[in-house]
């Protein structure tokens, strides 16, 4: 009797402390600031892949954000550790997507995690990939205009 029940506390200690020592989930907080105005609202994409980075229903998650003084802050909830790109769009006029000029320069403001130099395309989801392997990280994206 002695060792069954030395096996069962073994057993139940092992998945308690598995589950609080080996948890692989955390989350990102992404801050967001260089706004020029607080007009319409952020639109951010999540992604998880390169295969989908930037494609049209590709993100992970979306999440959206209310602009106060030049500035907004997402919480991401819990994520499965792993690699994370984040793209933001400053969708000011609220009609859901990105407006360019005649010359097909972005008109709203964009920004990337890392916040890559953006040339003549959208940078690549290993120039903005983050990786999420502790309970909270916190990241910095400093939003764009042309």
């Amino acid at each position: 009797m002695g060792k069954i029940l030395r096996s069962l506390v073994l057993v139940l200690t092992c998945s308690l402390l598995s589950g609080g020592v080996f948890a692989q989930h955390g989350k990102l907080i992404i801050e967001m600031e260089g706004f020029r105005n607080d007009d319409g609202n952020v639109r951010l994409g999540l992604y998880n892949s390169e295969e989908d980075f930037l494609k049209d229903g590709g993100s992970y998650k979306r999440f959206y954000c209310e602009i106060e003084d030049g500035k907004c802050v997402v919480d991401t909830g819990e994520l499965p550790f792993g690699e994370y790109a984040v793209a933001l769009l400053h969708d000011e006029n609220l009609n859901k997507k990105m407006d360019y000029s005649w010359m097909k320069i972005p008109k709203e403001g964009f920004g990337f995690s890392n916040n890559p130099k953006v040339k003549l395309s959208a940078p690549s989801f290993s120039d903005t990939k983050v990786t999420l392997d502790v309970p909270e990280k916190r990241i910095k994206i400093t939003v764009k205009y042309m």
